[in-house]
């Protein structure tokens, strides 16, 4: 019930201080322990005009409302968590959390990735092995085969799609084939997020764990030389924005089916 107030409060100083056009709304737990974390929060987050934060130390929770034409919640996300604050989408980088005041440090009950050295980014550069190609185009393949399974609205196809794409990866793992393009960990959580894909029944779970997938796949694409376009596409509306990859310029949204066929937009192009 408070949490229900403050963010019917948040909403009506929203409408009142500030005019966002195409307004969507939301709410995202963030870490944030200090008297300081509410500033840094929100200083993170706002952009006049665009997104406006408000955070509830209380419920460690914020509540946006942006203009979906010019951003997307994980876009504020992913500032706020390079200010140093872990939250719903993205884990702050080491470097940023630990230049938090010390006071401000709350607990990460994860183990965080570790920061990748100059040489190791360097390495993420496009990669193009010749006997390796056929092993990652069989990923691509798999994977857009998965993107299909969705925007058909069938959740057994998407499965089964899953189940062979995780196959897939543990093959091109156990050949070392994406050293230096992922690391380890990234490599671990792109595995489990497919398997939760093949064995998930439920069309909308598989669906929101895809859009975190498609987030790795795209790593794996834009290290890898391929011979045909990829096209990162975006949709505004699903998870408060989210992505895919596709072969097809046409755009096809994988989240929401027949229901909203052609909602969405090409973000990149990657040759």
């Amino acid at each position: 019930m408070k949490k229900s107030i403050w963010l019917s409060g948040f909403l009506m100083v929203i409408a009142t201080r500030a005019q966002i056009k195409n307004e969507q709304t939301g709410t995202f737990r963030v870490k944030g322990e200090c008297s300081l974390a509410k500033r840094l929060i929100e200083q993170a987050g706002n952009r006049k005009d665009i997104a406006k934060v408000q955070f509830d130390p209380s419920s460690k929770t914020i509540a946006i409302a942006y203009d979906r034409s010019k951003t997307t919640a994980n876009e504020i996300l992913k500032r706020i968590a390079d200010a140093g604050f872990d939250n719903d989408e993205y884990f702050a980088p080491n470097k940023a959390y630990g230049q938090l005041p010390e006071g401000c440090r709350y607990s990460r009950q994860l183990e965080m990735p570790r920061e990748l050295t100059p040489e190791e980014k360097k390495a993420r550069t496009k990669i193009d092995i010749p006997k390796d190609k056929n092993q990652l185009r069989t990923i691509f393949d798999l994977y857009f085969g998965m993107k299909e399974a969705f925007v058909e609205t069938h959740q057994g196809k998407a499965a089964d799609e899953a189940e062979k794409l995780l196959a897939a990866m543990v093959n091109l793992q156990r050949n070392s084939l994406i050293t230096g393009i992922m690391t380890a960990k990234e490599v671990s959580l792109m595995k489990l997020r497919t398997q939760n894909i093949s064995q998930e029944k439920d069309i909308d779970k598989q669906r929101k764990i895809f859009a975190d997938l498609s987030v790795m796949i795209h790593t794996l694409v834009k290290t890898a030389a391929l011979d045909y376009p990829v096209y990162y596409q975006s949709c505004p509306m699903f998870k408060g924005g989210s992505n895919w990859l596709s072969k097809d310029q046409e755009i096809k949204n994988p989240f929401y089916g027949s229901e909203m066929r052609t909602c969405g937009s090409t973000i990149e192009t990657i040759k």
